[in-house]
This record gives structure tokens, C-alpha cells and sequence, in this order.
């Protein structure tokens, strides 16, 4: 619900949304504007693809906002090679495994070029090879200073992955916080029906990001 009001896919019965400092209007024209900014990837990659071929799954965003069929092209074949589809880009999506379509998934929103990515449970369908690959993605879209936020109830992933938390049950914010201090919280982790990480309850291991950040570092 939160990423589909981010998303302006629902609008908020109260209260009011805010991007850049702007309030978020409801019109055709300025919630294209919107999801050209904050793009989403679902957690289902069958219920977003829509296209008869990889290319055109990719591609379909970029007609929606009037471009070129030259910068169409353009923009769509720097994608597809960036994201290693380059061998897919005329198959079938629904043919491709799990993992691929969740590439093509992605791809059709980072070529949109957006400030903000919102992914629903992304690795919920990965296998390990296909999460380990989803997280190189992650670190390029990070490189290219795009921000990045996951729904997710795998907190090996969140302690790995995120430097910030929101703690959400029952339609609620329960907390705003940094890992350490979201899994150091006993009490918020049992109101929220949430396990610490297996990595943060090892004896000696980090407890903060930045040990967490060095000691990946010295591992390489």
C-alpha cells in the first residue's frame, strides 16, 4: 500500500504526498511525471510484463513518454546490454525463468531513468544464483546515485543490504532507524512479528554497519 501511494497508483484517503518538496497532483500529466521519477518493480514479474518480446517489454515505458522511435531505440539497446539481456532481447518474456523475467522487470523501469526505485519483495522468487545477481544490480544502480527502496520480510537481506529501516505492522510506522538499532530493539521486533538477523546474533560478529561494511572489505 505504502509503494502504491509512493507510486500514485493510490491516492491517500488523508493526509497528503510529497515529492521534492511538491505536493503530488492527480492528474494524467503529473502522475506520468511521477512514475517517470519513482519507478516500481513488483514483487510478481507476470503481472508488470505485458509485451511479446524482451525488447518491447523494455521499451514500453519509453513510448508512453512520446520519445523518438531513434532515442527509443537507443535508450532500450544501452539497457538491455548493461543488464546482460543482449541474448534474450527478442524472446518471449513469459518463456524466460524467474530470475530473467525479474531482470527484464527492472530493466523496463531503469530506462526510464528514475531518482527512485521501489522493489516489492524482490528476492522472494530467487534462487541463490539469481539473488547474488539482483544485488550486482543493486550496487550499479547505487553507483549511478538512483535510490533504492525494498519491501521485504528477509532480514538477513535488510542487515546486508540497507543502511536505513522502516518498521511497518498493521498499517502503522513503528520505527525509523538505522539496522543496529532497529535489531538491537527486542521489543520492536516482537511487536512487529520480526527475527533479529542470523548474522547479527553471532557472538563477535559486527553490530553496525560500518563494522559490517569493513569486514566485508577485508573478506574482498
Amino acid at each position: 500500500t505504502f509503494f502504491l501511494c509512493c507510486n500514485g497508483i493510490h491516492r491517500p484517503t488523508s493526509g497528503t504526498l510529497s515529492f521534492a518538496g511538491k505536493l503530488v497532483g492527480y492528474s494524467r500529466k503529473e502522475l506520468l511525471s511521477l512514475r517517470q521519477k519513482v519507478g516500481i518493480v513488483f514483487q510478481d514479474p507476470d503481472g508488470q510484463i505485458i509485451a511479446s518480446t524482451v525488447e518491447g517489454e523494455i521499451s514500453f515505458g519509453l513510448f508512453n513518454l512520446g520519445y523518438s522511435e531513434d532515442k527509443i531505440r537507443y535508450l532500450t539497446e544501452q539497457i538491455i546490454q548493461r543488464m546482460g539481456l543482449t541474448h534474450l532481447a527478442h524472446r518471449p518474456p513469459h518463456f524466460l525463468s524467474g530470475g530473467e523475467k525479474k531482470q527484464v522487470s527492472i530493466s523496463g523501469v531503469v530506462v526510464m531513468k528514475p531518482e527512485i526505485l521501489l522493489f516489492d519483495e524482490p528476492t522472494a522468487s530467487l534462487d541463490w544464483k539469481n539473488t547474488q545477481l539482483f544485488k550486482e544490480q543493486l550496487k550499479k544502480l547505487e553507483q549511478e546515485q538512483i535510490t533504492q527502496v525494498i519491501s521485504t520480510h528477509d532480514m538477513d537481506f535488510v542487515w546486508e543490504w540497507a543502511d536505513r529501516v522502516l518498521v511497518f505492522s498493521e498499517g502503522e510506522l513503528l520505527a525509523d532507524d538505522r539496522p543496529e538499532h532497529i535489531f538491537g530493539d527486542e521489543e520492536l521486533l516482537k511487536r512487529a512479528s520480526l527475527r533479529q538477523p542470523v548474522l547479527y546474533q553471532l557472538p563477535g560478529h559486527p553490530k553496525t554497519i560500518e563494522e559490517w561494511k569493513q569486514l566485508q572489505e577485508k573478506e574482498g
